[in-house]
This record gives structure tokens, C-alpha cells and sequence, in this order.
């Protein structure tokens, strides 16, 4: 009878153990994605040269037009509800990521063509 509580009890440690480690390779491998997806969000991205197909100029004013797309709509709601608080607008246009609005806001402001006014952890937006 001790035999075999000895056994089970070294299968139970021995269980244990595994699923430790297996816990660690899989936790290692979620930082290994965060930190390459970090990385690619970090690193500009790269343009790609058309070959031949046609102007380079429409392609740079399509360009142009997406960029100023979440700046516009960005002012458009400030104008609406002057004081809005950021940390609102990110619900508000649910299309774009937090960091590209982020982004945008601190441009907008540098541009001098938004207001931001730091109220406890967030700020609150007015045109300017």
C-alpha cells in the first residue's frame, strides 16, 4: 500500500513539473509575439515602389487624403463637443487605433489646430 501512494505521489510531482515548465514555454512564447508585434508597430513602415503603374502623384495624394482622414474626424467631433475628453474620442472612432489617435492628437496640437488642457489623467480637447 505505501508503494504505491509513493508512486502516485511521484506521478503527481512529476505532472506538476511538466505543466510547470510547459506554462513557461508557452508564457515565453506570448512575449516573443508581443515583442515582435511591438517591434512592427514601432518601425515605420516601409513603402513600396509601384513598378509602372502609372503616376506617382495620385498615389501620394491618396496617401495624403487617409492621413488627414482621422485628423479631420477628429476636429469635426471637438467642434461639435468642445472639452470632449480624449480618453471619450478613442470610442468614438472605433476604426482607428489608440496610438494612431494618439498621435494625431499631439500633431493637431503641435499644428496649433487643437487645444488640449491635461485634467487628471486624461486631457479634454477644444478647437482652437
Amino acid at each position: 500500500m505505501g508503494f504505491w501512494l509513493f508512486l502516485l505521489l511521484l506521478v503527481v510531482i512529476g505532472c506538476g513539473v511538466y505543466f510547470c515548465h510547459r506554462l513557461k514555454l508557452i508564457e515565453e512564447d506570448i512575449r516573443r509575439d508581443l515583442a515582435a508585434d511591438e517591434n512592427n508597430e514601432e518601425a515605420p513602415p516601409q513603402e513600396e515602389t509601384p513598378v509602372d503603374s502609372g503616376p506617382a502623384e495620385p498615389v501620394e495624394m491618396e496617401h495624403r487624403e487617409e492621413a488627414s482622414g482621422p485628423a479631420e474626424q477628429i476636429l469635426t467631433l471637438v467642434q461639435r463637443e468642445p472639452g470632449i475628453k480624449q480618453t471619450e474620442l478613442y470610442g468614438r472612432i472605433p476604426d482607428q487605433p489608440r496610438k494612431s489617435l494618439q498621435e494625431q492628437l499631439r500633431k493637431l496640437a503641435d499644428d496649433g489646430r487643437l487645444r488640449r488642457v491635461k485634467k487628471g489623467s486624461s486631457y479634454q480637447l477644444f478647437p482652437a
